[in-house]
């Protein structure tokens, strides 16, 4: 976590154990595996202002190395105010436009 953009234990630094603890609960018998299985964390960590493509492009190998995407067809990681998707590619969406003053 010493290049994390974003010190602290939040989602975008650390997927553990966000993703980490799940992968074992996905893999275990009784589980019902899906022919798409997804995984969504909701990130609710205060954090300043948050570059979510300089966060999530810093996240994408440690999930990578943690064996998530084996496990998991895509990861969604979002807070009030973006949704990010892991899977093949990177995708950044804003959930809500940003509000114009009146």
């Amino acid at each position: 976590m010493e290049n994390c953009p974003y010190p602290g234990f939040s989602f975008h630094c650390s997927p553990d154990p966000y993703v980490k603890e799940k992968i074992p609960k996905a893999m275990a018998d009784g589980f019902f595996r899906c022919p798409a299985n997804w995984l969504i964390v909701y990130d609710n960590w205060p954090l300043p202002a948050i570059d979510y493509s300089k966060a999530a492009t810093y996240l994408v190998p440690l999930l990578a190395e943690m064996g998530a995407f084996s496990v998991f067809d895509a990861i969604f990681a979002h807070d009030d105010s973006h949704m990010c998707e892991f899977r093949d590619g990177l995708i950044i969406r804003m959930l809500r436009p940003p509000q114009v003053p009146q």
